[in-house]
This record gives C-alpha cells, sequence and structure tokens, in this order.
C-alpha cells in the first residue's frame, strides 16, 4: 500500500502572492527530490486575481503554479496538513494544532517580486531540506 502523500499549507493574506509563490516552488523543488510532499496555497482574505508579476515571474522561471484559483483556508485545510507555514496571522477562530510556523519580515511581492521571490525560495529550500532528512 501505497503512503499517503503529506501536504504543506501555505497561508498569506490574499492567496495570490507569498503563499502562491511558496507552494509552486515547493512542489517543483519536492518533485525533483522525489519527496512524498506536496503545497497548497490559499489565504485568510483571499482576493480572486492572482497578480501578473506572480503569474509571470512563475512562467520566467519555468515553475508550475499550483493553482490558477485562490482559496480561503479552513479548518479543515489546517487539520489535513502536515505542516502550516504562515505568512500572515491565522484567524482567531481557526487552530494549526502546533503545526505552524511563521515566515515573518518577508519582502512584499507588489514592490519587488524578484526579491521577494527569492526571500521566500530560500526559505522553502531550508524547508525541503528538513523534510528529506525524515
Amino acid at each position: 500500500m501505497e503512503a499517503q502523500q503529506k501536504k504543506v499549507l501555505f497561508v498569506c493574506e490574499q492567496g495570490t502572492s507569498k503563499s502562491m509563490i511558496a507552494a509552486s516552488y515547493f512542489n517543483t523543488l519536492a518533485a525533483e527530490r522525489k519527496l512524498d510532499w506536496s503545497a497548497e496555497s490559499c489565504g485568510t482574505n483571499p482576493v480572486d486575481t492572482i497578480p501578473d508579476k506572480v503569474l509571470n515571474g512563475l512562467a520566467t522561471d519555468r515553475v508550475q503554479i499550483v493553482s490558477n484559483e485562490t482559496r480561503k483556508v479552513t479548518q479543515a485545510d489546517l487539520d489535513k496538513a502536515n505542516k502550516v507555514i504562515l505568512f500572515y496571522p491565522m484567524p482567531e477562530n481557526l487552530q494549526s494544532k502546533g503545526k505552524a510556523s511563521t515566515w515573518n519580515n518577508m519582502p512584499a511581492v507588489s514592490e519587488d517580486y524578484d526579491k521577494a521571490r527569492s526571500a521566500i525560495v530560500l526559505k522553502v529550500k531550508a524547508l525541503i531540506d528538513s523534510l528529506s532528512k525524515h
């Protein structure tokens, strides 16, 4: 019987930039390392449109976007995730049950995509390294 793939849930405010970049890169790098992990992206206050900066940046880097749709984080999302990475505070009505880490002080994607992407990818690579040791 094949083991169920483990999930990382990346959460930012709008679900369209930081979490989208992180989840997209995570899935690409995890697949390259043949890890049994995948990532999803969501927001605490999602908006409908993924910024062109994000779409174009991921396309330029040849990274498959994790989803073309945004969605609001739910308790069910948090419950099924093995790890939760927060770029934005969790709503008080939701609980991550000790699975959450916060990635603070990330540059704003809207101000400088390249700087933000580089900071996020650095953290994603460190996360992938830590997961590949288990």
